[in-house]
């Protein structure tokens, strides 16, 4: 939460929850902001994680409260209201007064500024950063923002119904703490990817820390890279055009939050507003997602085009295509995760992808476990399925279907210790029928002698576990 706002502007803050799948609550939380009697707003959390406004408040000091449902308060925060006096900064930044920026400043930047090589440019706690209409920050060489958690770092449009541009990092390095960024992603003559828009954290040739980077509210794509490393952690990204798009990248991500992708008004795009989008890898790197949270999309919550990639103990619900999508070439496994409530939950399309699934629970979805693609450009690929629990999907657990030959691909699947209750798929080794009790998270309950218990190949329990990986 910003400690300063603009009198009868709203600012924006993040809630961030435990880093654990295992403690947070099924669903969405509410809450209340209070600042005095008069001046409210509200929010709510998906999984302990979520964006919100500050109530607009008039000129002075203010005890802002966020209040749960029960009538706890969860934080409180002083936050002054009232004029700012802004430094404006623009163009290349040469001296050293225009590469720090001071605890608590307010900076106006009024045209694109340039960070060369050999420069670094500081954001201390506390700064408000107002950027004009598609403004850039271009770096070539090194930013650092050193937020904390009661005087993050901000950066949002000048213009409260305008958007500004992105960050780009042409060889740069960024290491980013405690910064809420929105408004971003307005310069359309920066759109990268296939979604076709810009990227708010974008560049090549990059390398990008993050922790506790709260993205939410921008036009355009999280973030839009290519031959870069990327890192980052425990942060929220909601209601951005995409969550990001890694091109040839090496990506670590964990105990982060993807929520409403692009937004939640509950009408039907098709623009591949994936929450993430990875298209190759980074020569033999394997990129990683893992403990993280993928809630309410308008494409696939995670799409593999011919990436190396493991995502593992992660929950992925309501997404209007693919929980995960594999495709064209190279391996994607995946691990421990709970997927409901997409059209296919995980899928092995078109190409030659190697889609490999390890103790998974999918259920509720149109088809769970799927071998096909709605593309005509044929499917020769694998799926390896085990211990892996696929039940209660409308109309397929199973499905082994390629639209080009409208036919079933010899060979494709290979299932075994599962419980999909499918005639076609019973009899794989190890597999059971049954329909186990599941808790929230996809895992079967305590009691014991549920089908599925201790039934795994390593004498687990199929399905999703309880601790990933297994002590």
């Amino acid at each position: 939460m910003p400690v300063k706002t603009l009198s009868n502007r709203a600012m924006p803050a993040a809630t961030f929850g435990s880093e654990s799948l295992w403690d947070l609550p099924e669903g969405a939380t509410s809450f209340t902001i209070e600042a005095g009697e008069h001046y409210r707003s509200s929010g709510s959390a998906r999984y302990g994680a979520g964006y919100f406004e500050l109530p607009q408040l008039p000129e002075g000091s203010h005890r802002v409260e966020v209040v749960d449902s029960g009538g706890d308060i969860v934080f409180d925060q002083n936050v002054t209201s009232g004029a700012m006096t802004k430094r404006v900064v623009g163009g290349e930044l040469t001296i050293s007064r225009d590469l720090s920026w001071d605890s608590l400043e307010v900076i106006e930047v009024f045209r694109s500024i340039i960070v060369p090589a050999g420069s670094e440019l500081k954001i201390y706690e506390g700064v408000i950063v107002f950027l004009h209409a598609g403004v850039n920050i271009e770096v070539s060489g090194r930013l650092t923002i050193l937020g904390k958690r009661e005087k993050p770092v901000v950066f949002l449009c000048d213009d409260p119904f305008g958007s500004w541009g992105g960050i780009y990092l042409n060889g740069g390095t960024a290491d980013i703490s405690e910064c809420l960024i929105t408004g971003g992603g307005g310069d359309d003559s920066r759109v990268f990817g296939h979604s076709q828009s810009q990227p708010v954290i974008g560049g090549k040739n990059a390398v990008i820390t993050a922790r506790h980077l709260a993205l939410v509210n921008n036009k355009g794509k999280a973030f839009g890279l290519e031959n870069a490393e990327v890192t980052l952690t425990k942060s929220l990204i909601q209601r951005c055009d995409t969550g990001g798009e890694f091109a040839g990248c090496k990506v670590t991500i964990d105990g982060c939050w993807f929520l409403e992708m692009p937004n939640n008004d509950a009408i039907a795009v098709d623009d591949d507003n994936d929450a993430l989008y990875f298209n190759s890898s980074r020569g033999a790197d394997t990129s990683y997602v893992r403990n993280s949270y993928f809630v309410r999309g308008k494409d696939d919550a995670i799409d593999h085009n011919g990436a190396l990639l493991v995502v593992s103990n992660c929950l992925i619900d309501g997404f209007d295509n693919e929980g995960l999508a594999g495709s064209n070439t190279r391996h994607v496994r995946v691990e421990n995760c709970y997927i409901a409530n997409c059209e296919q939950g995980i899928e092995a399309g078109y190409g030659s992808p190697q889609v490999e699934v390890n103790h998974c629970t999918i259920r509720l979805c149109d088809t769970g476990l799927r071998f096909g693609d709605w593309y005509n450009w044929g499917c020769n690929g694998k799926l390896t399925v085990r211990n892996t629990i696929s039940i209660d999907n409308r109309l397929h657990n199973v499905w082994n279907h390629d639209v080009l030959t409208n036919a079933a691909v010899v060979g494709a699947i290979d299932l075994t210790y599962s419980i999909v209750n499918d005639t076609t798929y019973n009899s794989g080794v190890g597999c059971i029928t049954g329909t186990p009790v599941l808790d929230e998270f996809g895992r079967l309950r305590t009691q014991p002698r549920q089908p599925g218990w201790h039934a795994g190949s390593d004498s687990l329990d199929i399905g999703r576990l309880q601790k990933w990986p297994p002590e």
